[in-house]
């Protein structure tokens, strides 16, 4: 629609010129004109619509990706912990176990 509205004002604008009868054509033409105009106006919002629907996804996606990575710190130093509480009562256990078989208990 708008290669044939711009075709159709500049047929009527060319007519305007030469003044042989253009009034309908050239009102016509402005007509498509205006209807041209509303056409690009309401692609432009729906190109910005999705553009912010794009940049909103985004924004949850790299949220969702910064809490993943958090919750994998957060068990990464969990396991950490229980590994060095893990050795402490190994080696707690390894120590009573010494101390009991000094002593003559089984």
């Amino acid at each position: 629609m708008t290669l044939v509205g711009a075709v159709l004002l500049g047929s009527g604008v060319a007519m305007a010129v030469r003044g042989g009868g253009a009034g309908p054509v050239a009102v016509l033409g402005v007509i498509l004109c205006g209807l041209v105009v509303l056409d690009l106006s309401l692609l432009l919002m729906t190109a910005r619509r999705a553009d912010r629907t794009a940049s909103e996804l985004a924004s949850y996606d790299l949220a969702s990706k910064r809490r993943a990575a958090a919750a994998a710190a957060d068990l990464r130093d969990e396991v950490d912990r229980l590994r060095a509480e893990l050795a402490r009562v190994a080696a707690r256990l390894q120590t009573s176990g010494q101390v009991d078989q000094a002593e003559g208990d089984p």
